[in-house]
């Protein structure tokens, strides 16, 4: 009885191992595709939402600034008449004490850079140019508020407890007006306008930030709000 040699079809072995790999890569080339689109997709609307919420911080810090250079010129005014021989009126010296014991505060909205961080997605914003441009602008937002605190707490530990010390709030003519006069509240008084000055390139830093970052945004083709 003669022996049946078994032959194998490579040709057909090998077209259908190609065609296993072809499919294979066909899919992988899908799901990277889809996944791509899906990306493309998550930060466009990042990038939408980043637009809608600079637009937002720039309107805030362009009122402050105004706000606060206003507060200045008001401080000034006062700064002639404690450093003149001009009566210290009880009048004046209430102007003084709203000046310096009130605060018109910037808060950023930063709802975007959060949830961007906490999504584990910030890196998306590699594919983009204005990834150092985002970083920059709510990195001089955060240095701002820091400015903020500078001047609040030297308000709170300095000068208001001096203007509670020495002005009567109810019985104006019981002041000690002179006090107000003497070195010690000069020196505070001229502290709080260097920190002042500070704070406001603080948020002038930031607007131009906000600004550029504005720019690039609109070049992207990001619509307004």
């Amino acid at each position: 009885m003669g022996k049946h040699k078994s032959t194998i079809d490579w040709k057909s072995k090998l077209l259908d191992l190609l065609i296993v790999i072809i499919g294979i890569t066909i899919a992988f080339k899908l799901n990277t595709w889809n996944e791509s689109i899906k990306e493309n997709s998550e930060l466009k609307n990042y990038l939408q939402s980043f637009k809608e919420e600079n637009d937002e911080n720039i309107d805030n810090l362009a009122s402050i600034i105004e706000i606060c250079k206003n507060k200045k010129q008001d401080i000034d005014s006062g700064r002639v008449v404690l450093t003149s021989d001009t009566k210290l009126a009880n009048a004046d010296i209430y102007g003084l004490s709203k000046n310096l014991m009130t605060f018109a505060q910037f808060y950023p909205n930063n709802t975007t850079m959060e949830n961007i961080k906490a999504s584990g997605q910030f890196e998306l914003l590699q594919k983009v140019d204005i990834r150092n441009q985002i970083i920059s602008t709510y990195a001089a937002f955060d240095n701002a508020v820091a400015m903020e605190k500078l001047l609040l707490d030297y308000s709170t530990d300095f000068v208001t407890p001096f203007f509670f010390d020495n002005f009567n709030f109810f019985e104006k003519n019981k002041s000690n007006t002179e006090a107000l006069r003497n070195f010690k509240f000069i020196n505070l008084y001229m502290g709080y306008i260097m920190l002042l000055d500070q704070q406001i390139r603080g948020y002038e830093t930031s607007l131009r930030q906000a600004q550029e970052l504005d720019q690039k945004l609109k070049e992207m083709g990001l619509e307004e709000d």
